[in-house]
């Protein structure tokens, strides 16, 4: 694969080498006999991709379609693309930002690739033009990404026209072989639908307004409620002043062994707050052990699988005069750690909110924090001595390689085999990847 902007490329290909003879490319002119068209074949990778062909009717999704990949060809060796394309076939559309391949039956001159030749054309008429240009010589085929986001759930057509050049600089026939465009047309027009993205974070926002998550996932008036008593085992209060909160000492779980010695490290702390606190809150999961959401159709609602306890840190200033604020109160707002990084950098990287008035509040993303006995200590010197509380680490040893790394969970990962270090075949839901663990993320936010 060739990976160059489209000048370079152009320029890269002045020149082939064919059975130890220099050819250029860019003057051989185009056969009329033998033109450039655009494939039409029976696959996503020998025709115009993407296409609504590639899709079925589902009324049970927002769109009413949903994807359907062809698998033929899957075997065991091939058993990770197949587990691929059973994952993007749940979908109810395409990408927002689709990866867009056009197939000829030979080279074309990228620089003729505009937003005036080929671009995507919405409902309404609004067009968004190719970027980032790829051309594989190997198959002749241009790909590229639409400059914009596309809106969710809607209708579109891609377009090709006889703008586009061939190589030597002859015409490229988008409508050839016959029948593939209206007769008489000059350019074809692939129709495709976006998928809607946004199902599982409404519908979870819906339950969460409505309360029905908290009676799903079976939780308490009181657990819904931002707990600072549960932090300590002596159920003492965890809210602490700046120096207290200069020593923090985390104690994280590593290691798959609960019992095995845990990693020491400090919570780093540059902000100038006067109120620190550790707390805690539950929260309804949605996803499994593994960190996806069971696949619902978009025109239903996910179901929370169970609850959590996760822990929340906090740090706010003095209340601010009533003259900067309509009343003697502080605003609160929710920080992101990010990713690979935990609830303490709250501390750290959102030092100048309580300066500002506000009350700023952090979790854990899934996955993130270690492991679940992981713990923090504070020093008290008005109760001689020092409480520990616990971390409520998110993190789990999903590869089976007996550690737990910093953000181990937030999404499915490959297993390791019987020794520890040699990675088995992929997870069947790795396309997933990061997605349903900060959906989660942002739920409990």
């Amino acid at each position: 694969m060739i990976r160059l902007a489209p000048r370079l490329l152009a320029l890269s290909l002045g020149t082939a080498l064919v059975a130890g003879t220099t050819v250029s490319l860019l003057t051989v002119p185009a056969s009329a006999a033998d033109p450039v068209t655009l494939l039409a074949g029976g696959t996503p990778a020998t025709a115009p991709f993407p296409d609504d062909r590639w899709t079925v009717a589902d009324s049970a999704q927002t769109t009413g379609r949903r994807v359907a990949l062809p698998t033929a060809g899957c075997d065991a060796l091939g058993r990770s693309l197949c587990d691929d394309l059973a994952q993007i076939s749940t979908l109810d559309g395409f990408d927002l930002q689709p990866r867009v391949t056009l197939p000829f039956s030979g080279a074309v001159d990228l620089l003729s690739i505009t937003p005036t030749t080929v671009y995507v054309q919405s409902p309404t008429g609004q067009r968004s033009g190719l970027v980032q240009l790829i051309f594989d010589p190997a198959s002749n085929t241009v790909a590229g990404r639409t400059d914009a986001f596309l809106a969710p759930a809607a209708r579109y057509e891609l377009v090709v026209t006889s703008g586009v050049k061939a190589v030597g600089g002859g015409p490229v026939d988008p409508c050839l072989p016959a029948g593939t465009c209206p007769a008489g047309a000059t350019e074809r027009r692939v129709p495709f639908t976006t998928m809607d993205p946004y199902n599982t974070l409404d519908e979870a926002r819906r339950q969460l307004d409505d309360g029905s998550a908290y009676t799903s996932a079976g939780i308490s008036a009181a657990e819904a409620s931002l707990d600072f008593t549960k932090t300590f085992a002596d159920g003492s209060r965890a809210t602490f002043n700046r120096t207290q909160a200069a020593s923090i000492v985390r104690q994280d779980q590593t290691s798959a062994d609960p019992t095995a010695p845990k990693t020491t490290q400090g919570a780093l702390n540059t902000s100038s707050a006067t109120t620190y606190g550790l707390a805690s809150i539950v929260s309804p999961q949605y996803v499994d052990v593994e960190g996806v959401i069971p696949t619902v159709p978009t025109g239903g609602s996910p179901v929370p699988l169970g609850k959590t306890r996760i822990g929340v840190t906090m740090m706010a200033g003095p209340l601010p005069a009533p003259t900067t604020v309509p009343a003697a109160c502080l605003r609160p707002v929710v920080f992101g750690p990010g990713f690979t990084r935990s609830k303490y950098d709250l501390f750290l990287s959102a030092d100048g909110l309580p300066e500002r008035g506000f009350a700023a509040f952090a979790t854990d993303p899934l996955g993130h924090s270690y492991g679940p006995t992981s713990t923090f200590t504070v020093p008290t010197p008005d109760r001689q001595g020092s409480l520990v509380g616990s971390g409520f680490g998110r993190g789990k040893d999903l590869d089976g390689d007996g550690k737990i790394s910093n953000s181990e969970g937030v999404g499915p990962t490959y297993r390791f085999g019987a020794d520890g270090k040699t990675p088995e075949t992929p997870n069947p839901k790795a396309t997933v990847g990061l997605r349903d663990g900060l959906i989660q993320t942002v739920v409990d936010n």
